[in-house]
């Protein structure tokens, strides 16, 4: 049976399941979905604006130095960098729960013709090869 293969092999833990691409306008379908499947099966949801929302919402004091320069910019009216936003990905999958658990990263679709994204995504899936 397909869904208790992939309950065995989710409590293998910890389970890392990236989901990349775009599914619909603005990929809202994929977002839901990855969500979801995180909830059931105790994982970690990470999505970079996701994580920039929570770091608005953490209290000043608990807020790592990324966290405080993202909501510094985000209160400034900037927009904070894919390089800004994946970084603070890696701090969060650097989490107790996503060391132990896993996390499903629902990965941002990068369709821009910006090379310093392009380079930021590289940079990003090089260090987690290399903690890997």
């Amino acid at each position: 049976n397909e869904d208790s293969d992939l309950l065995r092999l989710v409590r293998t833990s910890p389970f890392v399941l990236w989901v990349i691409g775009e599914c619909g306008a603005g990929g809202e379908y994929k977002t839901e979905v990855c969500r979801r499947v995180a909830e059931k099966l105790g994982l970690q949801w990470l999505q970079p604006a996701f994580l920039l929302e929570l770091a608005v919402k953490t209290p000043e004091e608990r807020r790592t130095p990324l966290m405080s320069r993202c909501v510094e910019q985000l209160q400034r009216g900037l927009t904070v960098s894919m390089g800004d936003a994946l970084r603070l990905t890696l701090e969060m999958m650097s989490s107790a729960r996503c060391k132990t658990s896993g996390y499903i990263l629902d990965f941002p679709s990068v369709t821009c013709p910006d090379e310093d994204a392009h380079k930021e995504v590289a940079d990003f899936i090089e260090q987690v090869q290399s903690l890997s």
